[in-house]
């Protein structure tokens, strides 16, 4: 049982580190408004990676399947966590299950603590002109993103 929340919490890492919108977001909450909500905001990305462990875990494959159609990236989340489930759970039904998805939760729950308490930190040193510059670069990116992804879809 413990490998199976050891391979969840390393799941949980792997799935959560990636630096993507999610990140740029989680970040720009940091600074612009302390490691309290940026900590909120990062737990509510690790119970979503924590739902998409949940549905791979628990063998709902129908609902799966349609997630994993809709985005590329969800591809990738489902291939980490498929991996994770093939070290950790099987044979263990569904008590390894909801051990191996609570390993998720916590290792994606330590992957947004130490991003805030970095940022945190960093926030504290920098002056009022450069939280600005910081959050009109994070709105770039985050459109520049967001962009790319609306091409992807209509590609």
């Amino acid at each position: 049982m413990v490998t199976t929340f050891a391979t969840g919490v390393a799941v949980g890492l792997a799935v959560a580190a990636p630096v993507g919108p999610i990140t740029i977001l989680c970040v720009r909450r940091t600074l612009n408004d302390g490691r309290r909500v940026g900590f909120a905001a990062g737990l509510g990305v690790a119970l979503a990676d924590s739902l998409y462990a949940a549905i791979a875990a628990f063998g709902l494959t129908a609902a799966s399947a349609i997630l994993v159609a809709q985005e590329r990236w969800l591809a990738a989340l489902s291939g980490a966590v498929f991996v994770g489930l093939g070290y950790g759970t099987e044979g263990e039904g569904f008590s390894g299950a909801a051990l191996f998805v609570t390993g998720v939760f916590a290792g994606s729950c330590a992957w947004w603590a130490l991003i805030v308490s970095g940022v945190g930190m960093v926030r504290g040193n920098l002056g009022e002109a450069a939280l600005r510059k910081v959050d009109f670069g994070a709105g770039l990116v985050l459109i520049a993103l967001g962009t790319l992804a609306a091409a992807r879809a209509l590609d």
